[in-house]
C-alpha cells in the first residue's frame, strides 16, 4: 500500500494556522490509484459546523480545470518521489495556490503545507503546517456472555487511546444467552464504537481445529480491516495481536478494577448483581406472578413484598381501564385485546427499574381466562402470548378468603370457578405454580418465603 492512503487526523497542537483557517478537529483522507488521488478533507469549524469536501486528482504533471465553481482555475498535480505530493493551482498564467503533502519515511507522520490567495486577488498567504497522523484503529472480541461492568472498562479503555474501536461480539446458535441479545447490549452502551455482530460457526480454541488462528485473522481482517491494537483481558491477546500485526493491550487482566466474570454472573447473578448494567438486568430480574380470583390477596401481597424486599411490582391493568369508566362485565373483545397490551407492557416497563426481583399482580393467563368468562371466547393469538410470558415463580391464590368488595369487583359468586378455570389454564400451558391457600397473614408468610428462596445468594 502507497503511503498516502488512509485516514488521517490533525494534530492542531503542532500546527500553524492562519486565523481565517481555524477549525476544532479536521481530518484528511486520501484514496490512490496510480496517478488518480482523491483527497477528501473533513472537520468542524469554530461554530461547530461539519464542512467536507472531496477533490480527484491526477498527478501526471497535467494542467486540469478544478472546478466549475473557479471558472478559470486550473491545478497541475505531481508526484515528487514516493512519499511527496504537490499541486499547483493557476489563473491567468499566475500562481494561486500551492500545496505539499509529504509523508515523513517512517510512515507515521503527514505534513500538509498549503498557501494561496483570497478571492480580491491581494496576496494573503495563509501557511498551515499541519502535522497529522494516521487514525488508530482498536479491536475487541468477546462473547459477552452477559455483558457486565467489566466488559465497560475495557471497552471505555480502548476507546480513549485509539480513534476508532471496534468491538465484534462472537456468538454460537448454543451460547445460553442469545448473540442478537447480547449484540444490541453492547451496542447501546457503547454507541461511539463500531459493535459486529459475528454469527459465523468457527473454532472457539486452538484445540478444536489446527486451522484456528488462520481462521480467526481472516474473519477479522475481512470484518474489520486494519488493526493497529488489540485490547484484552485474556491470556490469548499476544498471540492474537501478534498475527494481526498489531500492538496487544492488556487491560485490568487480574481483574482488580472491576472484579467479575461472565460465568460468575451466570451462575450466581442476584450475588453479582452490582455488575449487571442496568439495561442489562431485566434478562436477570426473577418475575415472580400472583394469580387468582378477585379478592384473593394478590395486589396487597405485591405491595407488601415489594416494600419488604425495596424492589418494584406491577399492578393489574385491567383494574385501571375498568376504573376509567368501562364496567367489567361490559368488555368486548378490543377491550381485552387492550388489557393483555397493556399488563405485558406494563410488566416489561417494570422490569427496567426492579431490584433482584419482580412482583406481577396477575398474568395474560388470567386475562385469557377473564375474556372466556365475559365474552365466551378469547382473541386468537392470548393463549400463544400467555405461555411465551416467562416466570420464575407462579403463585395461584385460593379463593378462600373472605370477599372484600372495592366497587370494581363483580365475580363475588364466581370466584371457585374462576380459580378452576385459572389452575386448568395453567395446566394445560404446562406451567408450574404454587398454590396458596389460608387466611392472609399465612399466605403472606408462606409467599415470603418462596420469594427469598428465589432471591437467597448467601
Amino acid at each position: 500500500m502507497d503511503p498516502f492512503t488512509g485516514t488521517w487526523k490533525a494534530d492542531f497542537a503542532r500546527s500553524q494556522r492562519d486565523p481565517n483557517h481555524q477549525f476544532q478537529s479536521a481530518t484528511l483522507r486520501f484514496a490512490v490509484y496510480g496517478d488518480a488521488v482523491s483527497l477528501t478533507h473533513g472537520g468542524v469549524n469554530m461554530s461547530g459546523k461539519v464542512e467536507s469536501g472531496t477533490t480527484n486528482l491526477l498527478a501526471d504533471g497535467t494542467p486540469r480545470a478544478v472546478s466549475p465553481d473557479a471558472p478559470g482555475v486550473v491545478v497541475v498535480t505531481r508526484w515528487v518521489g514516493s512519499h511527496v505530493l504537490e499541486t499547483a493551482a493557476m489563473k491567468d498564467g499566475e500562481l494561486v495556490g500551492h500545496g505539499r503533502y509529504e509523508v515523513s519515511g517512517d510512515g507515521q507522520t503527514l505534513t500538509a503545507k498549503v498557501s494561496g490567495t483570497d478571492g480580491s486577488g491581494s496576496c494573503s498567504i495563509a501557511r498551515k503546517h499541519s502535522d497529522v497522523h494516521p487514525v488508530t484503529h482498536g479491536l475487541i472480541l468477546g462473547k459477552f456472555l452477559p455483558y457486565h461492568l467489566g466488559h465497560a472498562h475495557l471497552i471505555r479503555t480502548a476507546r480513549s487511546r485509539v480513534d476508532q474501536l471496534t468491538v465484534l461480539v462472537c456468538s454460537m446458535i448454543t451460547d445460553p444467552i442469545p448473540g442478537g441479545l447480547r449484540y444490541q447490549w453492547v451496542r447501546a452502551a457503547h454507541p461511539d464504537c463500531r459493535v459486529i455482530w459475528v454469527e459465523e460457526d468457527v473454532p472457539q480454541g486452538p484445540e478444536d481445529d489446527p486451522r484456528f488462528w488462520p481462521i480467526w485473522t481472516a474473519l477479522i481482517e475481512g470484518r474489520v480491516g486494519r488493526i493497529d491494537r488489540v485490547f484484552t483481558s485474556e491470556a490469548y491477546g499476544d498471540e492474537l495481536a501478534r498475527r494481526l500485526g498489531a500492538e496487544h493491550v492488556s487491560v485490568d487482566r487480574a481483574r482488580r478494577a472491576v472484579a467479575i466474570s461472565g460465568s460468575a454472573i451466570r451462575t450466581n447473578p442476584m450475588r453479582h448483581w452490582e455488575f449487571i448494567p442496568s439495561h442489562v438486568r431485566p434478562y436477570f430480574v426473577r418475575r415472580v406472578v400472583f394469580l387468582g380470583a378477585e379478592s384473593t390477596g394478590k395486589s396487597t401481597l405485591c405491595e407488601r413484598l415489594a416494600a419488604e424486599l425495596s424492589t418494584t411490582w406491577v399492578a393489574e391493568y385491567g383494574r385501571l381501564y375498568c376504573e376509567q369508566g368501562r364496567p367489567a362485565m361490559d368488555l368486548v373483545r378490543v377491550d381485552l385485546e387492550a388489557i393483555a397490551w397493556g399488563q405485558a407492557t406494563w410488566e416489561d416497563e417494570a422490569a427496567l427499574s426492579a431490584n433482584r426481583i419482580l412482583l406481577c399482580d396477575t398474568d395474560l393467563h388470567t386475562t385469557a381466562t377473564w375474556s372466556d368468562i365475559v365474552i365466551g371466547y378469547r382473541p386468537e393469538w392470548l393463549t400463544e402470548a400467555a405461555r411465551a410470558r416467562h416466570y420464575d415463580l407462579m403463585i395461584l391464590l385460593d379463593a378462600d378468603v373472605p370477599w372484600v368488595g372495592d366497587g370494581t369487583r363483580v365475580l363475588q359468586d364466581r370466584r371457585v370457578e374462576h380459580t378452576r378455570r385459572i389452575r386448568e389454564e395453567l395446566d394445560s400451558a404446562g406451567r408450574d405454580y404454587v398454590t396458596l391457600s389460608g387466611s392472609f397473614d399465612d399466605r403472606a408468610a408462606a409467599a415470603r418465603r418462596l420469594v427469598d428462596a428465589l432471591v437467597r445468594y448467601e
